[in-house]
């Protein structure tokens, strides 16, 4: 489709003009060789029915001109709308032959498997899901959504993941009754696929893993993010955070900022993940990346071999018990970079989490020891964005002397107002930056309002806006 076409649906689609509906309608009237003229005609034309009156149409024919406008400019920049945008609302599907599942043959399901997941990634979708005695669902834009109407047996999903894992992994599977793994077709096709048993029988989730790792630009971080982010990573020692709940791109991120450290330093780097998702080469760091259960047996086992490894920064999928936690923290004031993730849903939260993890009498001494080994907080929610798509709200905590000695006294409370009144120092509270978000158009009122939690001031500012 000609990129001038492509701006122009996208233009109307953002601003509400046109629904998922009509875009969908659209496309199927249009060719990949239309010219642009005929694609606005196409469009009028179909928006023609719906008009109630001449002023309607003559008002939707002044909005279609300024689109068009703007789209010409756009293309002349030879700038691209988002990826997903067109093909996401042609909704495609790939035909699900339940004949291929019956015959067995590994080699035809993997190849059935592999085209769904292609296709729903160029769609824009995140995960899909294949479960016992129910139909295909796929999550797009923090939205599950129902993909076609044929159910799927508990043999079929059964046959499905005898193709997948070897004799090992179905022994895993049998014994702790689920499993997450990395299933990779060639170097840019990775999924991280998790399945387990239900009541049905078994499921299978597959997450769609990013083929490039993104830019901070494409991730959405804003300059003063940006600029706060490299500033934690000048150190040489010390832990940075970064959490969110689950299906906020954390491992997106944290692939990104691997990356930029690729990029910029000279030293090595030890990754320890369930399962490596995005595959990092050795750019001017040397990268070395191990997966729990493939490498070592746990995230606590890997990180205590690690010291003996020679790494400069310590990367970890998941702070995820007591014993990794304190491995973890004792690592970062032995001189080393540690980097961890949490599923936490803000830096009060965080904090609690870790210090809670430890029996009372050891908690003042990790109060101790986060206060002045700790660099950082970075976490971050996806929002669903008016039009579609996501927008990346994040909150940023920078360790000061204040925050420090917060988090002495366990006055966890007061790191909101820290974080709200040292904005120019690259603080900045996820409250602010829903706000924020919501002043500049980008989501509506309703995901405003579910997600902040200061009711009493945004909330305010919030309902009152018209």
């Amino acid at each position: 489709m000609r990129l001038e076409s492509k701006w122009l649906l996208y233009i109307l689609k953002v601003n509400d003009f046109i629904t998922d509906k009509d875009l969908s309608e659209i496309l199927k009237k249009i060719k990949d060789e239309t010219d642009f003229t005929n694609t606005i005609k196409a469009v009028f034309d179909f928006k023609l029915s719906s008009f109630n009156s001449k002023e309607d149409a003559e008002q939707f024919s002044s909005l279609l001109n300024q689109a068009k406008e703007l789209a010409l400019e756009k293309a002349n920049e030879l700038q691209e709308p988002p990826e997903s945008f067109i093909l996401s609302k042609e909704q495609k599907s790939v035909e699900i032959d339940l004949s291929v599942i019956e015959s067995k043959d590994k080699s035809k399901i993997s190849s059935l498997i592999r085209n769904l997941l292609k296709e729903y990634k160029s769609q824009g979708a995140s995960d899909l899901h294949i479960c016992a005695n129910a139909s295909l669902f796929v999550r797009k834009d923090l939205a599950i959504k129902l993909i076609d109407n044929i159910i799927i047996s508990k043999d079929q999903v059964e046959t499905i993941v005898s193709s997948l894992l070897n004799a090992r992994q179905l022994e895993i599977l049998k014994v702790d009754k689920t499993i997450s793994f990395a299933l990779s077709f060639g170097n840019t096709e990775r999924y991280r696929v998790t399945i387990l048993h239900n009541k049905d029988g078994l499921s299978i989730a597959f997450h769609i893993v990013s083929e490039k790792i993104k830019t901070f630009q494409e991730l959405g971080f804003s300059k003063s993010n940006i600029d706060t982010i490299d500033y934690f990573f000048s150190f040489h020692n010390g832990l940075i955070l970064v959490t969110g709940p689950i299906g906020s791109g954390k491992t997106t991120s944290l692939a990104t900022f691997v990356d930029s450290i690729n990029k910029k330093r000279t030293d090595h780097i030890l990754m320890i993940e369930n399962p490596i998702e995005i595959v990092q080469e050795s750019i001017k760091c040397n990268v070395t990346q191990r997966e729990i259960f493939q490498h070592t047996q746990s995230y606590a086992n890997a990180i205590k071999a690690s010291l003996r490894e020679d790494p400069d920064i310590i990367v970890i999928g998941e702070l995820n018990d007591l014993e990794t936690i304190e491995i973890a923290i004792k690592a970062s004031e032995t001189g080393h970079l540690v980097i961890g993730t949490l599923q936490t849903s803000d830096v009060t939260n965080t904090l609690s989490r870790i210090i809670n993890t430890f029996p009372s009498f050891q908690q003042p001494q990790i109060k101790s020891m986060l206060s002045t080994s700790l660099r950082g907080i970075i976490c971050q929610r996806l929002l669903p964005k008016k039009g579609g798509g996501t927008v990346l709200a994040t909150e940023i905590l920078s360790n000061n002397l204040a925050v420090a000695n917060t988090i002495t006294e366990g006055k966890l409370f007061l790191l909101k107002s820290i974080m709200q009144t040292a904005s120019k120092s690259g603080m900045s509270s996820m409250d602010a930056s829903i706000f924020d978000f919501f002043n500049q158009g980008l989501i509506t009122k309703e995901t405003a309002l579910l997600n902040i939690i200061d009711k009493k001031n945004y909330g305010k500012l919030i309902e009152s806006a018209k």
